[in-house]
């Protein structure tokens, strides 16, 4: 039976034990950020920005796991009317280096279809991260179970920012 991530809101143990393995078994990176409602920026700088840039120091984070060495990067991004636009204002001019290597990066927008299962994996991402941070936001300092299968099933080919401030 398929497993949606909007459908993880209570997720059972079954679900969970799924997660834990697919998560746990695939050799991808996964990495997210979130920024809270309530976070307070410096002026002239906004919400996009920094996520866009704390997206990039993800990624460097990640690619000194990988072997080999990645040759090129691409940031692939669901499809929609508003973000399509900050996708390219915010995130066209990063520079990814590995190994103190400058390598190509490749922006993607792809639409969203219903069975496509490389989104459906970005939707379980996004909805985990973004349960987590609000509950994070709540001053819950507990891990949710579904975070905890995304983002610490194989914490090798993981990483998470929760912005909650920026000075």
């Amino acid at each position: 039976m398929p497993l949606h991530a909007s459908e993880l809101r209570n997720p059972t143990q079954s679900q969970l034990d799924a997660l834990n393995r697919f998560f746990r078994q695939q050799e991808f990176c996964r990495f997210g950020v979130t920024i809270t409602p309530t976070c307070k920026l410096p002026a002239g700088v906004t919400a996009y920005h920094t996520v866009s840039r704390s997206l990039h120091k993800r990624w460097e984070e990640l690619t000194p796991r990988m072997n080999p060495k990645p040759t090129e990067v691409a940031f692939i991004f669901e499809a929609s009317e508003r973000g399509d636009a900050l996708v390219q204002r915010y995130f066209s001019d990063i520079v990814v280096k590995i190994a103190e290597a400058r390598v190509p990066v490749h922006l993607g927008i792809m639409p969203k279809s219903a069975g496509d299962e490389a989104l459906e994996v970005a939707d379980f991402i996004v909805q985990a991260a973004g349960r987590q941070a609000r509950r994070w936001d709540t001053g819950d300092e507990r891990f949710r179970r579904d975070f905890e299968a995304v983002f610490q099933a194989n914490a090798l080919w993981s990483s998470f920012n929760a912005i909650a401030a920026v000075h």
